[in-house]
């Protein structure tokens, strides 16, 4: 039997994780196939139908969407016992994994999976929503051990633990605060031998560019594409490039800013050709070790708007804002864009 896992980077991919993590729980013997976001043929070379991963290859057969892999890893080691063997145990097991694959939107999009990111414990700023996230799984998390004893939440791993695996990285990045009965079951997932080969396999991604969007032109299909977009933006503006940065912007793009009223006494900029001339004058005034640095995305496919939320960082320093940019569909560019500030501290 051959199987053939499809995974996404490595460093952000939640989704790819889960599955992942059966796989090796489970004891089977696979492949990792690495299809990293910034490869211009991405798409064309994930396997099924929706062409995203995690995808798992079993023959011919082709399992897409991560439950659904886990399900099948499930049925081809059944001695790895990956659902509770009691009939109520499994059907809540089965009730908690789907409430992970279907919720806590806000969680996600606040506090997207980076296994490289490493933030002070409880100061990441959150939503009420996003709190309320975290207050669920801190309760699934206490009401899971206090009934099976643990260490995993029944008991032994199962699915259950491979879906909120990505959430116990979360929590570790962002350092966010849960329980004490909580937090030892995410040293207790952080433990496991998978789940750190997982995380230095990210690691490695660190300095990986992402370079399918300095060099072509269309707009973000997805969260992580999002991010991946995102991700060049920051790196052009941290390298000064401004080029890279307008390659992205249609003729008649219409940016708006507070800032560009200072430099150039208009907050509305028409044209790409004044956009460079506004960007050009505002980077003479940056400090040199201002740094550009995503936190989180937004996208909007019904309106082709990306929102990148982002700390500009000078030192101790720093100021929240974001960039609201449109795409035009057809041509893949940014047609409007509006610079946005926030709080500042430091």
């Amino acid at each position: 039997m051959t199987l053939d896992l499809f995974v996404g980077n490595q460093r952000y991919s939640s989704w790819s994780l889960r599955p992942w993590l059966c796989l090796s729980e489970a004891g089977l013997d696979f492949q990792t196939v690495v299809l990293r976001f910034d490869d211009p043929q991405f798409r064309e070379k994930v396997p099924g139908p929706t062409k995203k991963v995690p995808v798992l290859v079993d023959g011919d057969v082709v399992v897409h969407e991560s439950l659904a892999i886990c399900e099948h890893v499930a049925d081809l080691a059944p001695a790895a016992r990956l659902w509770p063997e009691d009939l109520s145990m499994r059907g809540r097991a089965r009730a908690l994994a789907s409430e992970m694959h279907a919720g806590f939107f806000a969680l996600r999009s606040e506090c997207s999976m980076d296994v490289c990111r490493e933030e002070p414990p409880g100061r990441w700023p959150l939503s009420a929503s996003a709190k309320a996230d975290v207050a669920r799984v801190d309760t699934i998390f206490q009401e899971c051990l206090g009934r099976s004893g643990g260490p995993f939440l029944f008991g032994s791993f199962g699915v259950v633990d491979a879906m909120y695996a990505p959430v116990v990285t979360r929590i570790l990045s962002y350092g966010l605060e849960v329980s004490q009965g909580a937090r030892a079951y995410v040293e207790t997932v952080r433990a496991m031998p998978s789940m750190q080969r997982w995380v230095e396999a990210g690691q490695r991604e660190r300095d990986l560019g992402w370079s399918h969007y300095s060099g072509s032109s269309r707009a973000p299909r997805d969260h992580e594409d999002g991010m991946a977009f995102a991700l060049a933006w920051a790196d052009a503006w941290n390298r000064r490039d401004v080029d890279a940065v307008l390659a992205h912007f249609a003729d008649a793009v219409v940016f708006t800013s507070p800032k560009a009223r200072e430099v150039t006494g208009d907050a509305v900029v028409r044209g790409r050709t004044q956009l460079e001339a506004y960007w050009t004058q505002a980077l003479q005034r940056l400090p040199a070790e201002q740094r550009f640095e995503v936190e989180r995305v937004e996208l909007d496919g019904e309106s082709n708007t990306l929102t990148i939320r982002h700390v500009r960082r000078e030192g101790a320093r720093w100021t929240r804002a974001c960039e609201v940019l449109t795409f035009d569909p057809r041509t893949g560019l940014v047609v409007e864009g509006e610079a946005l500030y926030g709080g500042n501290g430091g």
